[in-house]
């Protein structure tokens, strides 16, 4: 979590005459490098109490979580930094958490030299309790109470008034047309008062509207075997025809508390498990809708193998990818399914033996082989197979997952079709997660854009003049998004095109946009090239601890405080619930928050404010924390001390993320970005600067790069109006959602030199296990580029190794094995050369620092290509159509701030 200011002005005046954004940036499931993590504390482990008793410590007025602030410098009689409130802790419960500190302190000392308890970290994981499970709508705080003082019975009666709202509010909601698929109060953090203090993100789902049928006829399996739970669960029509056994099971449950474990175990599917069991698992997720979330997310992908992507060897690439994702797959939990889809879908029944069998229409062969299900009816796509037929365990069942993509590719090569009913896959896939209730992630793979079936897009202009961000069939996607909130479910959308076909990519990555999934655009698709892109990015999605499933996030901030305008790119009622409190089925650790804030005048008295981001999320293992990220910023009452403790990456990532969204709705967004710049040079001239020589331009020592960075915003893809709408829309996308880091680097791509000829350089005299070494950097100019150079640039999504066209030959060949053209460029790779390691170290020091060790692909430039051109465009210091180039944009600011001051 970062600011953009770190001494904030106590009078909002102050902050008005800086004309410095004031926003807060969060990151909260930010990839961390080797050696941290944030501390996971389980309540039971702290507190000396029965588990089914055990709450998490937070305000009882305004249910921030207690952090480190209150509890380093414990006492029974605290006030909470964000309401003011003066509340009791209960004396036992201080003397745990004092016990509690001073064991972990020790230990901690003993092992690492370090003695700070998590309670006392800026950033903690706490472990949601069972009573958070089981009494959502009785549960209020224990360990928390307010000191009785005369507005304590105010407090109590204004709750009362809140709950009853909230209840009346609900109950409407819950009769909608929308069915019982919304949320039981306006947040999971529990604002309501104390009706509900924390919902854990769940539903008042009791089987939603309107039902499905199987289908006897049609389907290669015997009905009975299929546990239906797709229809209401209402008195007299339970799914599973048998409401006396559940109701026995209820009044069990009515009278046990479970514990974590226990809830863990009964709603965990097991293979070869009775109908019994799948029963009482689904009344127990039927009377306690919040125990849904913690189901360990499940993944299916849907791939298209459509004639152009098996002729250009995409579905092929695909598939090996997950072979290869599933092969590094440690959660036990973790289970897929596949299916593809060309002008029909496919289904694969891979649980028998060997063989296949294809039958069109929907049907299937007998047992004891493997099956080729082919859904010809695209226009009302339904599942063939029962769940445990589709979902293969990635640790258990890896040998199966083997023969599932063997019998895939074998079967693919057969298919000739050209359509695609990409959108009819995309809503089948999203039923067999609605089947097992929901939370988890469908793996989108196109390579055209749907044809055919539901959700088909007929046809794509190229007419520059049309609404770039127009998404065709907004009405299906919009209806998809319904049920993929409901049941807590990602997209992510992998566009893969080639031969120059195009894709309609505003439309087809909107779901994943709106809910948190990862957006792939490769264009013109070369094996050799993009394959490994692929396979990493597939097992990221598959295998990262550092995605976050169900979530909801909430910012909180201390009095006098209040949220003007969110950033991100999930704008859209389902998601935003409050302007400071966002619900979305995934955050993944590349996306970012941007919050914009303004306040009045705060007391002298402070001299801190401080923020609070909780996220409540589900791990991949199923287990539901909620994750805390609570910092502070003194106060100031001098503007010259704004100025010095201003951050200019959080200050230009909040630029950023205004241009982007003034791009969508102010045709004027340039002169926007140029005013506030302007705006914020002059006002440090005039108030801390006034006695500098007029022919100068003044720039605070913390925002001297502020010119530099704006200037290349203005020349990047989001702000050219020639450019093709898929391109441009992709990095609008990743801009409005990237961390600060990646966010500067995409904007300003970094140029570090690593070979001159006749020159001695650096690598000479490197180190091959230096993992600090960083090559010298040039500016990101043309100009400094020379021919007899070789460079690496850093550009965020790519990092690109330039040859220049009088390079050294011999070097050349050491490290990439080839003089590289542009024929050999894509299929060439770094050696096993001393000097080619010392390149392979460099790349993998700016990983780490940069990128946090994920993968970035590696592009071979060679002299006089097409990427020649491409590096060049990312020469952003040059002049660039009509843009200025960095010089002359500097004085052109100048100008501006200097007329300003003859007009004040």
């Amino acid at each position: 979590m970062k600011s953009t200011l770190y001494q904030i002005p106590l009078f909002s005046e102050t902050l008005k005459l800086s004309q410095i954004p004031f926003g807060i940036i969060v990151n909260p499931f930010a990839c961390l490098n080797e050696g941290e993590g944030v501390d996971k504390i389980d309540m039971k482990d702290i507190i000396n109490d029965k588990e089914e008793n055990v709450e998490i410590l937070r305000c009882p007025k305004c249910l921030s979580y207690l952090h480190a602030t209150i509890l380093e410098d414990i006492s029974s009689s605290v006030q909470c930094v964000f309401c003011d409130t003066d509340f009791m802790i209960n004396e036992n419960v201080l003397f745990d958490i004092f016990q509690y500190n001073e064991k972990i302190g020790h230990r901690e000392s003993d092992h690492h030299g370090s003695s700070l308890s998590p309670l006392l970290k800026g950033s903690v994981d706490i472990i949601i309790p069972p009573t958070y499970y089981h009494n959502v709508n009785k549960f209020k705080l224990t360990y928390t109470y307010l000191s009785k003082n005369i507005n304590q019975t105010a407090f109590m009666i204004t709750n009362k008034i809140m709950s009853f709202t909230k209840h009346i509010s609900n109950s409407l909601v819950a009769n909608d047309s929308k069915g019982g698929n919304k949320l039981t109060s306006s947040s999971a953090f529990g604002d309501s008062g104390d009706a509900t203090h924390y919902a854990g993100g769940g539903y008042t789902n009791y089987g939603g509207v309107g039902s499905y049928s199987t289908y006897d006829n049609q389907s290669g399996y015997n009905n009975h075997n299929v546990v239906n739970n797709r229809g209401g669960s209402g008195a007299g029509n339970h799914p599973y025809g048998n409401d006396h056994g559940v109701q026995n099971f209820d009044s069990v449950m009515e009278n046990a508390n479970l514990t974590m474990n226990e809830m863990k175990n009964l709603i965990c599917e097991k293979s070869g498990e009775s109908d019994t069991a799948k029963m009482r698992r689904n009344s127990l997720m039927a009377k306690y809708p919040q125990v849904k979330n913690m189901l360990p997310p499940y993944f299916v992908f849907v791939v298209e193998c459509s004639y152009n992507a098996i002729y250009n060897n995409i579905t092929y690439t695909i598939l090996e990818g997950i072979r290869y994702a599933v092969q590094n797959v440690r959660c036990p939990r973790t289970k897929i399914a596949i299916i593809t889809f060309n002008s029909s879908i496919y289904f694969y029944h891979c649980k028998g033996g060997s063989g296949v069998s294809g039958n069109s229409g929907g049907g299937g062969g007998g047992s004891g082989t493997d099956q080729v299900i082919v859904m010809s009816d695209v226009d009302d796509p339904f599942l063939p197979l029962p769940l445990e037929d589709l979902f293969f365990g990635c640790v258990e069942e890896r040998d199966k997952i083997n023969t599932l993509i063997d019998t895939i590719k074998s079967v693919s090569t057969t298919m000739q079709s050209y359509g695609s009913c990409g959108n009819s896959a995309l809503k089948v896939a999203m039923d067999m997660l609605k089947e097992r209730n929901g939370l988890g992630s469908i793996c989108m793979f196109y390579t055209t854009t749907p044809n055919c079936g539901i959700g088909s897009i007929k046809e794509l202009k190229k007419d520059l003049q049309e609404n770039f961000l127009e998404v065709k069939q907004k009405i299906f996607y919009d209806s998809l998004l319904l049920d993929l909130y409901s049941y807590n479910i990602s997209v992510d959308i992998f566009i893969i095109s080639s031969n120059n076909v195009r894709v309609c990519v505003p439309s087809l990555q909107y779901v994943a946009q709106n809910t948190g999934g990862k957006i792939l655009f490769v264009e013109n698709f070369v094996w050799q090239k993009d394959y490994k892109e692929i396979y990493m990015s597939i097992m990221d999605t598959l295998t990262s601890e550092d995605i976050a499933y169900c979530c909801e996030l909430k910012l909180r901030y201390s009095q006098h405080m209040s949220v003007k305008k969110l950033f991100c790119c999930n704008n859209n009622f389902n998601s935003i619930i409050s302007v400071d409190t966002i619900k979305i089925p995934k955050i993944r650790h590349d996306q970012t928050f941007a919050f914009l804030l303004n306040y009045s005048d705060i007391s002298e008295s402070k001299k801190q404010i401080y923020f609070q981001c909780a996220c409540i999320y589900t791990n991949l293992y199923g287990d539901r924390f909620v994750r805390l990220h609570t910092t502070h910023m003194n106060l100031t009452s001098s503007l010259s001390t704004v100025f010095r403790y201003t951050d200019a990456e959080a200050l230009m990532s909040i630029l950023i993320k205004q241009l982007c969204t003034n791009i969508l709705h102010n045709d004027n967004y340039s002169k926007i970005i140029i005013d506030s710049l302007a705006a914020i040079l002059f006002s440090y001239r005039v108030n801390c600067a006034s006695s500098a020589h007029s022919g100068q331009l003044i720039l605070p020592d913390t925002l001297k790069l502020l010119p530099l960075f704006t200037s290349s915003l203005l020349k990047h893809n989001v702000t050219k109006k020639e450019i093709l709408h898929d391109l441009k829309v992709y990095s609008l996308i990743k801009l409005l959602s990237m961390p600060i880091i990646s966010s500067l680097l995409y904007v300003y791509p970094v140029t570090y030199v690593i070979h001159i000829k006749g020159k001695t350089n650096e690598i000479d005299s490197m180190d091959v296990d230096d993992d600090l070494f960083i090559p010298k950097t040039i500016p990101s100019s043309a100009e400094k580029i020379y021919s007899n150079g070789i460079y690496l640039l850093d550009a965020c999504t790519h990092f690109y190794l330039y040859f220049g066209f009088h390079s050294d030959a011999n070097f050349a060949k050491e490290i990439v094995g080839d003089i590289p053209t542009e024929k050999n460029a894509h299929e060439l790779n770094l050696t096993d050369t001393p000097n080619a390691q010392k390149v392979q170290r460099v790349i993998k020091n700016l990983t780490r620092i940069h990128h946090f060790n994920k993968y970035v692909p590696l592009v071979m430039v060679a002299p006089k290509s097409n990427e020649e051109e491409r590096l060049i465009s990312l020469c952003v210091e040059d002049k660039a159509d009509k843009e200025y180039s960095y010089v002359n944009f500097l004085c052109f600011i100048h100008k501006l701030v200097h007329k300003r001051i003859d007009e004040s």
